[in-house]
């Protein structure tokens, strides 16, 4: 089952954030994602965006790849890297 669209989001609002959303949920800076979009203020796209950010918990997760840490099996770690 694919996840949902975080709740309280109205459907026009999803399909126009669509392609952002999935920028910002698979790691494009959200400070990017502002200017793409022309926000004259990060808090204006960390308001209607922020819950596409990763949790505190995805983020430890992944810190360790992003550092380059060896899970001890490169076929893994090269996947991991690329994702």
């Amino acid at each position: 089952m694919q996840p949902g669209p975080p709740r309280g989001r109205h459907a026009r609002e999803v399909h126009r954030a669509d392609p952002h959303s999935i920028q910002i949920s698979k790691g494009v800076p959200i400070t990017a994602v502002r200017g793409w979009l022309g926000h004259a203020s990060i808090a204006l796209t960390v308001d209607l965006y922020g819950n596409w950010l990763p949790t505190e918990a995805e983020v430890v997760e992944i810190l360790p790849v992003a550092f380059g840490a060896s899970t001890g099996n490169r076929a893994e770690d090269l996947a991991r890297a690329s994702a």
